[in-house]
């Protein structure tokens, strides 16, 4: 039996509570609609999962960074970073923390739900957090140029190794 038809999610719940045993079920999400098919595992449901793409992809007039000044501390502001994460809030932050002249640097991810993260920088008064957050991207960049040039380096001189 294939079932190949858009149908409610009241109507997929009935289905897999009648069929659960019987049949391996899928589900994926067609803009608004749910497509129903068979011969997937389980694994693969996901009824209350927002779509993939709204993890990275900005939506029409959405920024990709804003900044707001900290009214409660001087020489702070508050950047709200867009569809990212804690792996590039954690590298910013960590670098931030380096500079001598940043006196705080923290981030927060607001609901594991919503894609951003919002990083919270305090300089010293001769040096202004878009400065600080410049220099760190700056710096993490050339750190990663000289991983991958690194990296290519060690791979070039094992397929040299293995050759001999």
């Amino acid at each position: 039996m294939l079932l190949q038809k858009t149908v409610t999610v009241i109507q997929i719940f009935q289905y897999l509570c009648f069929n659960w045993c019987t049949h391996s079920v899928y589900l994926t999400l067609i803009g608004r609609r749910i497509h129903l098919g068979n011969r997937i595992h389980h694994s693969s449901v996901k009824m209350n999962a927002p779509p993939t793409f709204e993890s990275f992809l900005l939506f029409d007039g959405e920024k990709k960074i804003t900044i707001e000044k900290d009214t409660k501390v001087p020489n702070a502001a508050i950047f709200t970073v867009n569809k990212e994460d804690h792996t590039l809030g954690n590298m910013i932050t960590a670098q931030l923390r380096k500079d001598p002249q940043v006196l705080f640097a923290g981030y927060k991810n607001p609901h594991p739900l919503e894609h951003k993260f919002v990083l919270r920088v305090q300089t010293t008064a001769d040096y202004s957090p878009q400065e600080a957050i410049t220099h760190a991207i700056t710096d993490l960049i050339s750190e990663f140029s000289l991983l991958e040039e690194r990296f290519k380096e060690a791979v070039r001189e094992k397929q040299e190794g293995d050759l001999i």
